[in-house]
């Protein structure tokens, strides 16, 4: 997802960096697992583009988030929004939602942006940040199975929202893959961006 947002294709990122393009295809699917040598080319490509990514963070989503510094002559903030919305509108199996309370706070605040793509094997998700579609409405919760239904949960212990359960067979689950804070896209156009997860 972050090498499409920079604008490369696969086969350019792995001519332009030297990388394999069977093996980079087969990591990106989660066909292979990532070897140290292969971790350390793909933070070094990403660094390069202008992308601050730890390999943490590429491995376990944790440590410190990526980050894509912007130069004085660098595309405006509405560019950079411009490819995520291009992007979603490209890949029919991914959604975007925007965090309407404080619910899932410390890890997400109102008006932040998440996004995900949509699983075909929802139990994998259990007690993970999930975004769930229910009736053309979405809700954002940690993912809990009981019997036949799912449930999301606040993370926020002082928040009024309520915990929603939804019939197995009627929702579209997605598990949170990206986060952008609402200051990432409400600062002035020459500044930081960052992208949590």
């Amino acid at each position: 997802m972050l090498r499409i947002v920079l604008g490369i294709s696969r086969e350019d990122f792995c001519k332009k960096y030297g990388i394999n393009f069977n093996t980079l295809t087969s990591i990106e699917l989660d066909r292979l697992k990532i070897s140290a040598k292969q971790l350390g080319k793909i933070v070094d490509a990403f660094v390069k583009e202008g992308l601050y990514i730890g390999a943490l963070w590429i491995m376990e989503a944790k440590g410190t988030p990526p980050t894509r510094m912007l130069p004085a002559n660098a595309e405006s903030k509405e560019d950079f929004l411009e490819k995520w919305a291009r992007f979603f509108e490209d890949n029919v199996n991914t959604v975007i939602h925007q965090i309407k309370s404080d619910h899932m706070e410390p890890f997400y605040s109102r008006d932040d942006l998440v996004g995900g793509a949509w699983n075909s094997a929802p139990h994998t998700l259990l007690g993970k940040r999930c975004i769930v579609q229910h009736n053309q409405h979405v809700h954002l919760g940690v993912l809990f199975h009981h019997k036949d239904v799912f449930s999301v949960i606040p993370s926020n212990p002082q928040s009024h929202h309520a915990n929603v359960l939804f019939p197995i067979a009627s929702v579209r689950i997605a598990e949170v893959l990206w986060h952008i804070r609402k200051q990432s896209y409400q600062i002035p156009e020459i500044s930081t961006f960052s992208m949590f997860v």
